[in-house]
């Protein structure tokens, strides 16, 4: 029951975040890629909440350097993106 509310609660959050940046004028390639990056996640968090299976296992194996490498880059770059002068 928890991990669908925590779904529910991350699709809300990541809608009210994209209808944000859109509206704001701050929508970039770089959220292009992030929104990208999160639905990815959402798909799997959504699978993992209703016990479904969507796309293999082997995929998320794969994945799961490249979500971890693009979190380390979303944070190492937020100044740069979101406090510059």
């Amino acid at each position: 029951m928890f991990w669908k509310i925590y779904f529910w609660f991350f699709a809300i959050l990541t809608v009210l975040d994209i209808v944000w940046k859109v509206i704001s004028h701050r929508f970039s390639l770089f959220n292009g890629i992030d929104l990208i990056f999160t639905i990815i996640s959402l798909i799997a968090l959504f699978g993992y909440a209703y016990k479904n299976r969507y796309i293999k296992p082997l995929f998320w194996k794969l994945y799961w350097p490249f979500i971890l490498f693009w979190d380390f880059i979303i944070v190492g770059s937020y100044n740069v993106f979101y406090h510059s002068p």
